[in-house]
């Protein structure tokens, strides 16, 4: 079964489970309002997406699957993933779900006091949803996180990066509680964006009648900032940052995924993965070409990619041609030719520099005496793509 075809009957599946669903169309009652809970369980009996598949998807597409699912997507197969069950985290977050509905149904806070919540009964649900995510589910900011410019490889581990990590009761980071926040207020029929600002995630209320921000990084609960305050913090930005690394906009289905294979990036950068590192970048800016920091990331870690190979082969080395086939790996609409064979090109010194059969050569060069060419070495070796590297 192609790709699309598999894409298709997991969103069939998706939508089989909504309709089957007993808890919608549960209605709340407040002072002079009343709301519905509509509880949509997108994905739980469909199969685990796989990211590479998803990137194909147009918004329309991925606006039918669950945003916990896209999120794990793209945490699968990371280090330390190897016990991650996708299928089990969202069942979790379906039972959350149903018992934050049964709670904002009985919860009287609205009517004894609905100044305390500016009048707004959406502002009063958020209240209920991170009481009862906090109090019941342990969902908080992992203390430690709070200083990860001092401590980055506890930062970029995958758990603290992904929805999981909250799921399994680690605590997590402004990555990913907003995320899972998200994902349980959609299954409330909740109209909930994801919003970027300077290394930074928060949530957004986003309807045509209501708009407001969600700050979940708080020791002492949320608070509702409005866009200014992310214009100073957590770091200043300038309009044209703003502007070109799309920040403080609700974020479309393609702009989420992108987020998520650029923390797919961050881990394995930690562990020095530069190759999965650049090619996650890359198909970040494939999803949100206009979004030029993803172009500015590549080009550091392709820096980064080159000088680790460096260290890798020793000071004497042949001559390394390429011979680059025109076909792409990406997208040559979105993807500049130059970054396509810078990719290639590394890729492929990679596997000359690391491959087992090629360790005896390498050690010749390093043992060779000084002004001398170690015999049966090429002075001279080509690079070629092979359909299967592509």
């Amino acid at each position: 079964m192609g790709r699309k075809s598999k894409l298709r009957q997991q969103r069939k599946q998706s939508a089989s489970v909504a309709l089957q669903n007993p808890l919608t169309q549960q209605s709340l009652t407040g002072e002079n309002n009343v709301i519905t809970a509509n509880l949509v369980l997108k994905t739980s009996k469909s199969t685990p997406l796989n990211w590479r598949d998803l990137i194909a998807c147009t918004d329309s597409e991925l606006s039918g699957f669950d945003i916990a699912a896209l999120n794990l997507a793209c945490a699968a197969g990371l280090p330390g993933t190897s016990q991650l069950d996708i299928q089990s985290c969202l069942r979790t977050l379906d039972s959350w779900a149903k018992q934050i509905a049964k709670a904002t149904k009985r919860c009287q806070w609205f009517r004894q006091n609905p100044q305390k919540y500016k009048g707004s009964f959406n502002l009063f649900r958020v209240h209920v949803m991170i009481s009862v995510l906090s109090v019941r589910f342990g969902f908080r900011y992992k203390p430690e996180m709070i200083y990860y410019n001092e401590n980055k490889e506890t930062f970029f581990r995958a758990e603290e990066l992904f929805i999981h990590g909250l799921i399994e009761d680690k605590g997590g980071c402004c990555s990913s509680m907003p995320v899972l926040f998200i994902a349980v207020g959609r299954r409330l029929g909740y109209p909930l964006k994801l919003v970027r600002a300077y290394s930074h995630y928060f949530v957004r209320w986003d309807s045509p009648q209501e708009r407001f921000n969600i700050e979940l990084s708080n020791s002492d609960g949320f608070n509702n900032y409005t866009d200014d305050h992310y214009r100073s913090w957590p770091e200043p930005i300038s309009p044209e940052q703003e502007r070109d690394y799309c920040l403080l906009s609700s974020l479309s289905p393609s702009r989420e995924l992108a987020s998520f294979l650029f923390e797919r990036a961050s881990v394995w950068h930690c562990v020095a993965d530069y190759r999965q590192a650049v090619d996650a970048l890359i198909w970040a800016s494939v999803l949100e070409p206009d979004n030029l920091f993803y172009n500015s990331m590549i080009l550091k870690e392709f820096r980064k990619w080159n000088n680790y190979l460096r260290i890798l082969m020793p000071d004497l080395q042949p001559e390394i041609r390429y011979r680059i086939p025109p076909e792409c790996r990406y997208p040559a609409d979105k993807v500049s030719a130059e970054v396509e064979r810078e990719y290639v090109c590394l890729d492929l010194l990679q596997d000359l520099v690391t491959a087992p059969s090629h360790q005896e050569m390498w050690q010749r060069l390093r043992s060779a005496k000084p002004g001398s060419w170690p015999r049966g070495v090429p002075r001279t070796i080509i690079m070629k793509l092979n359909k299967s590297q592509k």
